[in-house]
């Protein structure tokens, strides 16, 4: 449950802190936070709920609401294993209730109280889906789901390895981009999924093995390794823009998929691995980052948002209809800023 003061000015916790409209809300829970996602109404009376979920690596995990004015547990629900991610449905109108689709073992609609799959369909946990903001009424992880008729459209095999996240591009019903443990990222168009463009593919590294301790005469080989790309955020704004990070990286590549191959830019400034990456939603150029040094890193933001945690981060999330607020979870705990 939420405890002591959810509010505190931010002057003297960042280096910019200068304006007085800034502050920090905060929510503790009882457990280790992992992933978290505003609400994407537009009404005030439900626009500022937020959704939380536990990392525990045990088969009792919690999945949260909390919601302003002060930040306190409005609701809990109990889940099997650690929520991967939570994404509110992005229809405003249409349905009784607001929808909450959840991964972990399975991937689970809440709203509709239904298991859209279990865990005895695949051998690993699922990592992330993504709703159809134009066609909400399906989304896809591996597999395009319609939620109308609780049933999979198709499954798509393109990448070598484990596919990590899937988005959406801004303004399409049917294109949209995947990253994956094969250090790709790949653009699907569901009205010709029988081919997938490579977009983009993370560059090899080379590392000295250690020779064979038990054969005097061996000699260190070099070997190459293709970092996986563990996340991906689509512009919310032009479509021609994603944002990617690979394993133990400690900067952001921006892509541009009308130049496919290479990063346009990459966002140097983490001094550990990135955890987390985020367009604004209400901006082309502005993104955020967060990660295992503890902090959090804007582009393009004015007045700078460079602002450092007391543990690593790991997620963040910009409101969907009021982007003056973005999200950080590290440790028990989530910080709420408003710029």
């Amino acid at each position: 449950m939420s405890t002591g003061s959810p509010y505190y000015p931010i002057a003297g916790l960042t280096p910019d802190a200068l304006s007085p409209r800034k502050e920090i809300c905060n929510y503790f829970s009882n457990y280790p936070l992992y992933s978290l996602a505003w609400s994407r109404r537009e009404d005030r009376n439900r626009m500022f709920r937020m959704a939380l979920g536990t990392f525990l690596e045990e088969s009792t995990n919690k999945l949260q609401q909390t919601t302003r004015p002060d930040f306190g547990l409005i609701a809990e629900a109990a889940v099997d294993y650690p929520v991967t991610k939570i994404l509110w449905h992005p229809v405003k109108t249409g349905y009784s209730s607001d929808l909450l689709a959840t991964t972990g073992d399975m991937l689970a609609d809440l709203g509709l109280r239904a298991k859209l799959t279990t865990r005895a369909d695949y051998a690993a946990p699922i990592t992330s889906f993504d709703w159809n903001s134009i066609d909400p009424t399906a989304h896809y992880y591996l597999e395009l789901w319609d939620i109308e008729t609780n049933q999979a459209k198709t499954q798509l095999i393109a990448h070598d390895r484990e596919v990590f996240d899937v988005g959406f591009v801004a303004g399409s019903q049917d294109v949209f981009a995947s990253a994956g443990a094969d250090g790709s990222i790949r653009m699907f168009d569901l009205r010709s999924l029988e081919h997938s463009t490579i977009l983009f593919e993370a560059p090899s590294t080379t590392a000295q093995s250690a020779a064979d301790p038990s054969n005097y005469s061996s000699t260190a080989r070099i070997t190459s390794f293709t970092p996986p790309l563990l996340r991906l955020s689509c512009n919310a704004v032009d479509p021609n823009y994603i944002a990617t990070f690979a394993l133990d990286a400690h900067q952001v590549s921006i892509l541009d998929v009308r130049f496919p191959g290479s990063p346009v830019i990459q966002l140097i400034g983490h001094q550990a691995p990135i955890h987390s990456v985020a367009w604004n939603p209400g901006s082309s150029s502005q993104l955020c980052s967060a990660g295992a040094d503890s902090r959090v890193l804007p582009t393009n933001a004015a007045p700078s948002l460079t602002y450092a945690a007391r543990l690593p981060v790991n997620s963040l999330a910009w409101h969907q209809n009021s982007a003056e607020w973005v999200s950080i979870a590290f440790g028990n705990t989530v910080q709420t800023l408003r710029l």
